[in-house]
This record gives C-alpha cells, sequence and structure tokens, in this order.
C-alpha cells in the first residue's frame, strides 16, 4: 500500500454508496480548511480523515502523493508525499511527539522505523523560519529538514488561530514552500475542493484496481 495511511470513513461523511466524501467532511468542518490549489508537482489527494477531543471536531488530515499508487512497502522510492494536518489553536510546533507521528505517516521503514527517526533526532534539527504568502495573509513557515535516511521536511505555519504541520517525502524545501503556498480555504474554492473529490475517487479506483489484479 502506499505509503500515506489509508483511513476508514464513518457513515455521515461517506455518499449513499458508501464511498468517502470529502465535500461532505469539509462543509461540516467547525474551522477553515486549506488544501494545495492546482495539483503542484503533480501532487494529488491520496487519503484524508479527522480527529476529535471529547467529541469536537479538533483537525483534519490530508495526504497528496505524485506518481502511481502501490500495494507493498520495500526500499524507498522516488514518489513525493505531503501529509498534511490542520486544525484550530493547537501549536503543532511544540509538540515533538506529534512530529514523529507525522514523520511515521508518510515513510516506510516497518520495524525499523525508531532505528531512523525519533524524538533526539526531531530536537536536534535546525529550523529556520521563511516567509510565505499563504491564501492571501502573510505567514512565517519554521522548516525542518533531514537529508538521511530519506529526504523530510517537517514545516509548521500559524495562520490567526489556525496551525498547520506539513511532513514531506522527496521535495526539498523551496519546493514543499511552493506547494504550501499554493492553499486555499477550500470551503470558499468550490472548484478546488470539488477536484480534491475528484483526485481521492481517481486514487481509489486505482486501489481497487491493484488489489483486484493481486488477488486475481
Amino acid at each position: 500500500m502506499n505509503r500515506l495511511r489509508r483511513r476508514r470513513h464513518a457513515p455521515e461523511y461517506s455518499r449513499a454508496d458508501g464511498s468517502p466524501d470529502v465535500v461532505k467532511l469539509v462543509a461540516t468542518m467547525p474551522f477553515k480548511v486549506y488544501g494545495m490549489n492546482g495539483n503542484p508537482l503533480g501532487l494529488r489527494l491520496v487519503s484524508f480523515g479527522h480527529g476529535a477531543t471529547g467529541g469536537v471536531i479538533d483537525h483534519i488530515d490530508f495526504g497528496y502523493m505524485s506518481g502511481p499508487l502501490h500495494l507493498t512497502g520495500g526500499a524507498p522510492r522516488e514518489e513525493r508525499l505531503i501529509g498534511i494536518w490542520q486544525g484550530p489553536v493547537v501549536s503543532y510546533r511544540d509538540i515533538d511527539v506529534e512530529a514523529l507521528y507525522a514523520i511515521r505517516g508518510i515513510v516506510d521503514h516497518g520495524a525499523d522505523f525508531h532505528r531512523h527517526w525519533n524524538l533526539n533526532e526531531i530536537e536536534r534539527a535546525p529550523r529556520h523560519g521563511v516567509n510565505a504568502n499563504i491564501a492571501g495573509a502573510h505567514a512565517v513557515v519554521e522548516l525542518a529538514s533531514w537529508q538521511e535516511p530519506e529526504q523530510i521536511t517537517l514545516a509548521n505555519i500559524e495562520l490567526h488561530d489556525h496551525s498547520i504541520r506539513a511532513t514531506s517525502l522527496n521535495l526539498t524545501d523551496e519546493e514543499l514552500l511552493r506547494c504550501l503556498e499554493t492553499l486555499v480555504v477550500l470551503q470558499e474554492n468550490q472548484g478546488t475542493l470539488t477536484q480534491h473529490q475528484q483526485d481521492f475517487d481517481r486514487a481509489s479506483q486505482e486501489l481497487q484496481y491493484l488489489w483486484t489484479h493481486l488477488k486475481g
């Protein structure tokens, strides 16, 4: 399976046929939801989900990927991945264990993961801030990156009372920043939201095709 984890979706965020409905999910979020516009670097939505604390939804997450989907892990591949977690108030910059979870969501080292990635590595990583324009607003993007064992960049953004953490695989800092500058508020950009649904549907069809042929 591709490195971005597939998610189960609650019935209230599904269409009549049971397929996941990102449009409905975004429409019910109690906060602005940002998504990448225009498929930068060929990245498309392949997974999404949400989480809640005390019954209140407090974050939504998107997984974007370029290149063909695959079902198996193994050797590092050349596809590009971006995972985006976002929600109100929470400052992801200050939660290192969440950074570790974010990296685990896109790399594929199995049982060896913690040999390569751990909290000490995250705490030691040099960080620098870069000015960016996101959805028409000025933002400072805090970047931390590693070249080994894989090319990973973490980006933390705070927009007023909204926090975003982006984690990328096989993108340079500059490429990730360019992608983040395409972020728009999905509730205000129906065309981009529709594209997200179409991309997700195509990815789901590709995975179904792969599963069918693997079983055959």
